[in-house]
Formats: structure tokens, sequence, C-alpha cells
């Protein structure tokens, strides 16, 4: 038990360091961090972006595939591949193919060639 408290509060502390050093804001609502694309670009929030039901309706029109390829398997990852899996079934974009390359990067290196054979 009190390795595992070491451990959490060496995580906290490093985590508290680290907000400071990159010059991030904690708030309530959002984590606000000094963030810019390639070309200056200003960053958005996830909520802040939404299709028009005209785009919606093209995403539908556009026959699109997808491919969902990760790197491992976790309860986290589990979410993220059933949002977007949702989120695929709502735009009409059918998914050819879901992998988890478990770590192993030949694996992966694998699952992307697969992929990619299907023409997502």
């Amino acid at each position: 038990m009190r390795k595992k408290t070491v451990f959490s509060i060496g995580f906290l502390v490093m985590l508290l360091v680290l907000v400071f050093l990159t010059g991030t804001a904690i708030t309530q609502e959002k984590v606000l961090m000094e963030t810019r694309g390639p070309q200056g670009e200003e960053p958005t929030w996830y909520s802040d972006v939404s299709l028009t039901p005209e785009e919606i309706q093209k995403v539908k029109e556009g026959n699109y595939k997808a491919a969902y390829l990760m790197h491992t398997s976790s309860d986290f990852t589990n979410a993220l591949m059933a949002g977007a899996k949702d989120l695929f079934n709502e735009l009409g974009i059918e998914l050819v193919v879901t992998t988890d390359a478990a770590m192993d990067p030949t694996k992966q290196k694998t699952d992307v060639e697969t992929a990619l054979a299907l023409k997502p």
C-alpha cells in the first residue's frame, strides 16, 4: 500500500510540475494551453466542432470507408472506438477494418498494410 501511495503522490507532483512548466492553466471547465498548428492555427475545442445538415448529407453521399487501427486495447481505446463506430454509422461511413496491434510494432505494420489493401 505504501509503495502505491508514494507512486501516486510522485505522479501527482510530476503532473503539477509539468502543468506549471508548460504554462498550462487548469480551470473547472477547460484546460487552456498555448498550442498552435504548423501555420499558427488556433486550437478548437471538440465541443465547438459541428457539421451542418448539408455537410452531413454530403458525407453520407460520399460512400466513404474508414479503417480504425489501434496500437493497444484498453477501456479508454475501446470507448474511443465505440464513439467512432457510432459516428461512422450516423454518417454512413463503412468501417472496413478494426485492429489491435497489442503493442507489437510488427503486427501494427502488418495491420496498416492490410488496412491499406482494403482501400478505406
